[in-house]
């Protein structure tokens, strides 16, 4: 006991007494034998075997006769058993004369210290109790950080690992005999045991699997079963030969997926408080990792998970057959916007319990996205992949959709993909099957195809799908860069540029350029056009506007093409208008070029998007003109200030002359129009005489310039290819 007492701090007690006495003194806490810990008899209370502990009891008493040596003492009590102690109080100044007044009141100051100090202890066992409590939860402490590790890294192994770490370490931490993770609808029954041989321990998971719902009606704290081996026990005892703790497993729809459980032989102690924390706690850390590994709308595997066991199957290099089926649901945007996501969250969920209930729960189903569903068919050939594919999309087209008294008719378009050991990634199996999927949208929908590497469909369509993920990224982290080409007046094609066409080029990791011949089909093709069209518009402005701020000459205008989707995006309307109202260069110095094909094709439209850009100064250009059907017929109904006429009527103008009679007449009806023409493909100084001859306006072509980087051509300065202008439009 004194081992803890020697931890009050009685020095402050000194420094209180000094300053209310203003005599030095010293402070010692005795036991009843008068020992100060390590030290023997420095206080001889012993003469006195009978002392009234009681009537001492915080009141000072004089423990020396003579002067020489000025020393008092107070009994107290302290300690859970509450015996007494002397608290010895010893004047530093010998031989001080000390009147009865004085001497009373330094018996009081020292019953106050001694008063204080059997508070403080008090107080310091309390805290000492708080200690006591905090490591008696160390091992707690430790599991929770254990457990907490496994979690953050869950997403390194698959989801049965996962668990697997999680039981193994929760036992090295508890006293309990099993440790067991059931989730019966996915198949999922993990124990770990802290010995061999426990008896009926397979008859008891079974047991457990199948009256899992039994426990828990829906979420909620742990319970314990079989609590008393001598009770007359409830309706679970005759089942279970175990005391258990049972917390539940919570799936994304916030029901109970499984139960997580705690089993001591009957024979054991009874639980306590701790286990009942430990298991809710490993119930959590369980929940987290199963929810995390599904979607929250369909309860099915999410992407990341599915992909991490699709990677398993294609790194296993066995000579197993697997495949991959990919599918969507055709027309699913329609009842999205018709009647509302959570209409569409309703299919999703009847789609996945459909084919759960086909497949049944050990075949790893997902939703990977949208309405885009993907199922592993382990061991299984691309040919039986079919078969099974086919009779999903038959169960799908008999599901009818209701919704608010409408009913829709449902169907999908499968896509498979057969794993063989040349796709070495993730990513080659995906692309396969979703390239089958997307020919058979293509084709019809509603339909089954699997990916042959040979077709090639197939090639091209995977190529575009590959050009447009590059798409998507480079315009994220800006590989994108800005070309020029300039157009000249053919009165002086070799003179000063004052006006270039705006091109665009994607940077290749080495340096390599890509034309847009490579990527522009792709981004048709998958609705790209629009974004990479607001980013050359957003970078030709901050290029102008660096240019202007830096002092350089600003009589550089520019001709920036506008693709067909953009035209009909009246988002991407907004947004022109917006940011060439917002920016701070002269709206005249742009013309907008559309394709004559595109404009006719869109006519309203087209209209509109002229007109709003119009009423800001900007200039428009009918591109690729002459290659239509009925060119003349609509060019009246287009208010447009160029016309570029189609290159394949130029670079064979000099030895066809068709084609020269076609530039001819156009250029008379664009006069008569008070059109300015401007001739494309003018390739050397043969198509200039014969262009200008014909009375064209302007060229352009690599008889006149080269493309390239566009603030290079202004500024004449030369650009490291990772430069990007700072300067804000």
């Amino acid at each position: 006991m004194m081992g803890d007492l020697i931890q009050l701090d009685l020095e402050r007690y000194v420094v209180l007494f000094e300053h209310l006495t203003g005599l030095k003194c010293e402070l010692e806490l005795l036991d009843q034998q008068g020992n100060a810990f390590g030290q023997e008899l420095v206080l001889d209370v012993t003469s006195d075997n009978n002392i009234d502990w009681d009537s001492l009891c915080y009141k000072a008493r004089r423990m020396s006769s003579d002067q020489e040596e000025l020393v008092w003492a107070s009994a107290l009590f302290l300690g859970a058993e509450y015996k007494p102690y002397w608290l010895k109080l010893t004047l530093k100044e010998k031989n001080k004369t000390l009147d009865k007044d004085i001497e009373g009141q330094l018996k009081l100051i020292l019953v106050d210290i001694a008063h204080y100090v059997t508070d403080d202890h008090i107080n310091q066992t309390a805290i000492a109790g708080l200690s006591n409590e905090l490591a008696s939860r160390y091992e707690e402490i430790n599991m929770v950080y254990g457990l907490d590790e496994v979690w953050k890294n869950s997403h390194k192994f698959d989801e049965l690992k996962s668990y697997g770490k999680l039981l193994s370490m929760s036992l090295d931490y508890l006293s309990v005999d099993m440790v067991a993770l059931i989730v019966p609808g996915e198949e999922i029954c993990i124990h770990h045991t802290s010995e061999k041989d426990l008896p009926e321990i397979e008859e008891t998971l079974e047991r457990l699997k199948s009256n899992t719902t039994l426990f828990f009606e829906s979420a909620q704290k742990s319970i314990v079963v079989n609590r008393d081996a001598h009770s007359e026990g409830t309706h679970h005892e005759p089942l279970i030969p175990y005391k258990l703790v049972i917390s539940s497993v919570i799936n994304v729809d916030h029901t109970v997926a499984g139960i997580v459980v705690f089993a001591n032989k009957m024979d054991r102690p009874h639980y306590t408080n701790t286990d009942r924390r430990l298991c809710e706690l490993l119930a959590r850390e369980i929940t987290k990792i199963f929810q995390s590994k599904r979607d929250p709308i369909t309860g099915l595997l999410n992407r990341k998970s599915f992909e991490t066991r699709l990677d398993e199957l294609v790194t296993g290099k066995d000579d197993s057959y697997h495949s991959m089926i990919y599918f969507d649901i055709d027309r699913f945007q329609i009842i999205n916007d018709t009647w509302g996501h959570s209409e569409g969250d309703r299919l999703l969920r009847q789609v996945a319990a459909l084919i759960r209930n086909k497949l049944g729960k050990k075949v790893i189903m997902s939703r990977l996205g949208g309405d885009e569903f993907g199922i592993l068919l382990e061991g299984t050939s691309g040919n039986v992949a079919e078969g099974i594919a086919e009779g999903l999309r038959r169960n799908i087209e008999e599901l009818y959709f209701v919704s608010k008294d409408q009913v829709f008719d449902i169907s999908c378009s499968f896509g498979i993909a057969e794993i063989d050991p040349e796709m070495e990634e993730v990513i080659d199996v995906m692309s396969a099957a979703d390239v089958a999927c997307h020919l058979v949208k293509e084709t019809g929908k509603n339909a089954v195809r699997i990916y042959q590497p040979s077709d090639s469909e197939m090639i091209e369509h995977h190529d575009q799908m590959y050009w447009a993920s590059r798409i998507k990224a480079s315009l994220e982290e800006d590989l994108f860069e800005v070309f020029g080409q300039a157009i000249t007046p053919t009165s002086d094609p070799h003179g000063p540029v004052s006006h270039y066409e705006i091109l665009v080029r994607l940077r290749e990791e080495n340096g390599d350029l890509v034309a847009p011949g490579r990527f522009i089909p792709a981004a048709e093709r998958y609705s790209l056009m629009s974004s990479l069209d607001r980013w050359v518009l957003n970078e030709t402005l901050k290029i102008l506007l660096e240019v202007e701020e830096n002092g350089l000459p600003n009589n550089i205008s520019v001709s920036i093409n506008i693709s067909g989707q953009s035209l009909c995006d009246e988002e991407f309307l907004k947004y022109a208008v917006s940011t060439i109202a917002d920016s701070k260069i002269d709206p005249h110095r742009i013309c907008l070029e559309i394709t004559e094909t595109s404009a006719v094709g869109n006519l309203a439209s087209a209209l509109k998007f002229i007109e709003a850009l119009k009423g800001l100064g900007c200039r428009f250009a009918l591109d690729d003109f002459g290659s239509g059907m009925s060119s003349f017929g609509y060019l009246k109904n287009l208010p447009v200030d160029y016309l570029k006429l189609d290159g394949i009527f130029i670079k064979n103008i000099i030895d066809n002359p068709v084609d020269r009679v076609m530039v001819k007449s156009i250029h008379y009806v664009a006069q008569a129009m008070g059109l300015k023409t401007i001739a494309e493909f003018v390739e050397n100084e043969d198509i200039i005489d014969v262009v200008t001859e014909l009375g064209i306006n302007y060229a352009q072509g690599y008889g006149i310039d080269v493309p390239g980087p566009f603030l290079e051509k202004i500024t004449g300065k030369k650009q490291d290819t990772k430069e990007r202008s700072v300067a804000t439009v």
